[in-house]
C-alpha cells in the first residue's frame, strides 16, 4: 500500500496558446507528494475548448453528434488519468524521478493494469529480449527471426480459430496443443519443433515472473512430447573415389563452375561450407618438405578455438594454383545446394541410393544426384580416409579426445599427407 503522502494525483495540463479549435496532443502532470513529479505527453489528441471543458468539469452544449465525441474523449481522459496513477504508484516504488523514465512505463501494460493478450505479451517479451543490454537475456540476430516467426504463426492460428483476445493467463494446455497440430500441416516437423521451442521459451519466463500459475507445458506432456519430436534426418551420402573423380575430370557450363569449384575444395578439405566462406589464402602454410597445408579455427568448435590443420592433397593445390582463391564466394545454401544436385547430374552420378519416404513411410531407392547437398562433400572426404584406414585424427577433421589419440599424436605432418594422399588415389609431391 502507498502511503497517503504518495498519492498520486493527475493534472490535464492545457496550452491557452493554441485556437479553441485547434487539436492537440493531451498533456499531464503527475505528482505524489512533493518528492515526485512528472510530465506526460499522452497519443490522445482533442481541441483545446473540448479539453479546457474536461478539465474545468463543464457540460458540452452542442449537437448530439457532438455531445457523443466529447464523451468519447472523455472517456479516453478519465482512462489515461487511471493508467497514470497506476503508473505513479510503481514509479514511487522504483524511485523514477524522471519524466523519460516515467514515459517508459506507460508502456508497460502491466504497469498501468490494462488488459493484456497472450500476442501483447509475446510481443513485449521479444521486444525485451531483442533490446535489453544483458547479454544472458539478449537474443541474438539470427535467433530473433525464429521468434519473429513463432508469433507470426501463433497469430495466424489465433486469429483463424477466434482467439486473438485470449490472455497468456486463459491460454490452455489444449489451446497449445490446437496450435502445434495446426503447424503440422503448415510447417516441417524440425520446424514446429523450433517454434515451440520458443513458445515454451516465452511461457516459462512468464511463469517465473508469476504471470501465469504454470506454463500450459506442463499438461498433456506425453502427446506435446510427440508432437514436437525431431526428426533424425538421414544421413549425408558420400561419392566413392571414381564419382569424385568423375566430377574433377568433367567440363561443366559456366553456371556451374563455381559450383563444382566450391564443391571440389571441401571434398579436398574436407571442412564446412560455412568454413570455406571464411578461410583466406593466408590460412594456407607450406611445410618444410615443400607440401602444403591448411590451418584454420571451425565455425562450429570457434569458443573452444579447436584448430584444424589439414594437408593439401595434390588435386586441391592444382585447383589453387588454376586460379581458385580463398575465401571462396558462397551463394545461399538453398540455391547452391539446387547447384550442386545440378553438377551432379550433369556428371553422370546417378547411382541409386535409399531414402526415407515419410509418406509411405518407408525405404526408396532415389538417385544420389537428387538427394545430395554440400554434406556430400565433408562426408566424402570422411568416407575415403575410413575406407582407406586413415584415422579422423590424421586429417585433422574431428576435435583430440577419443580412443585414438595416440594415432593422431604420434603421426607426423608428412605422414598424415602421405596417408591421405593415398587414400584420394593422388602420387604426393616432394616427399
Amino acid at each position: 500500500m502507498i502511503s497517503n503522502e504518495y498519492k498520486p494525483s493527475v493534472t490535464l495540463e492545457v496550452r491557452t496558446n493554441k485556437s479553441d479549435n485547434q487539436e492537440v496532443r493531451l498533456r499531464f502532470r503527475v505528482r505524489c507528494g512533493r518528492d515526485f513529479q512528472w510530465y506526460f505527453k499522452s497519443s490522445i489528441k482533442g481541441s483545446v475548448h473540448n479539453l479546457m471543458l474536461i478539465r474545468d468539469r463543464r457540460a458540452f452544449d452542442g449537437t448530439e453528434k457532438q455531445r457523443n465525441e466529447f464523451r468519447q474523449l472523455e472517456d479516453a481522459v478519465n482512462g489515461e488519468i487511471e493508467r497514470l496513477k497506476n503508473a505513479a504508484i510503481v514509479a514511487v516504488g522504483r524511485g523514477t524521478k524522471s519524466s523519460d523514465e516515467f514515459s517508459l512505463l506507460m508502456n508497460d501494460k502491466a504497469v498501468t493494469g490494462e488488459t493484456t493478450t497472450l500476442l501483447d505479451d509475446f510481443q513485449a517479451y521479444i521486444n525485451e529480449r531483442t533490446t535489453t543490454t544483458e547479454k544472458k537475456l539478449r537474443i541474438a540476430d539470427n535467433s530473433a527471426k525464429m521468434f519473429d516467426a513463432t508469433f507470426k504463426h501463433l497469430k495466424t492460428y489465433l486469429e483463424g480459430a477466434g482467439l486473438e483476445t485470449v490472455t497468456t493467463k486463459g491460454f490452455t494446455a489444449d489451446m497449445l496443443i490446437d496450435w502445434l497440430k495446426y503447424m503440422g500441416g503448415r510447417v516441417s516437423q524440425n520446424s514446429r519443433c523450433t517454434y515451440s521451442s520458443v513458445l515454451r521459451r516465452f511461457l516459462a519466463d512468464a511463469e517465473s515472473k508469476d504471470l501465469i500459475p504454470f506454463s500450459p507445458y506442463r499438461k498433456r506432456q506425453d502427446e506435446i512430447k510427440t508432437l514436437t519430436a525431431r526428426e533424425k534426418p538421414d544421413e549425408p551420402f558420400a561419392l566413392t573415389l571414381d564419382e569424385l573423380k568423375t566430377i574433377a575430370a568433367t567440363d561443366v557450363p559456366q553456371r556451374l563452375q563455381h559450383t563444382k569449384e566450391i564443391f571440389l575444395m571441401q571434398c579436398y578439405i574436407g571442412c564446412r561450407l560455412r568454413d570455406l566462406s571464411h578461410v583466406t589464402m593466408q590460412d594456407i602454410k607450406v611445410c618444410e618438405y615443400g607440401f602444403r597445408y591448411i590451418t584454420y579455427v571451425p565455425e562450429k568448435t570457434k569458443k573452444e578455438r579447436f584448430k584444424v590443420t589439414t594437408p593439401l592433397v595434390p588435386s586441391a593445390v592444382k585447383l589453387l594454383d588454376s586460379g581458385v582463391t580463398l575465401p571462396m564466394s558462397i551463394p545461399a545454401t538453398n540455391g547452391h545446394n539446387d547447384k550442386v544436385r545440378a553438377l551432379l547430374h550433369h556428371c553422370g552420378v546417378t547411382r541409386n541410393v535409399e531414402t526415407w519416404d515419410k509418406r509411405a513411410q518407408r525405404y526408396i531407392d532415389s538417385p544420389l544426384w537428387c538427394v545430395a547437398s554440400s554434406k556430400i562433400c565433408r562426408r566424402t572426404a570422411e568416407s575415403l580416409l575410413t575406407a582407406y584406414q586413415v584415422n579422423m585424427f590424421t586429417t585433422g577433421l574431428h576435435a583430440v579426445g577419443s580412443d585414438a589419440i595416440k594415432s593422431y599424436v604420434d603421426m607426423t605432418l608428412t605422414q598424415r599427407y602421405r596417408l591421405m594422399c593415398a587414400a584420394y588415389g593422388e602420387t604426393p609431391e616432394n616427399v
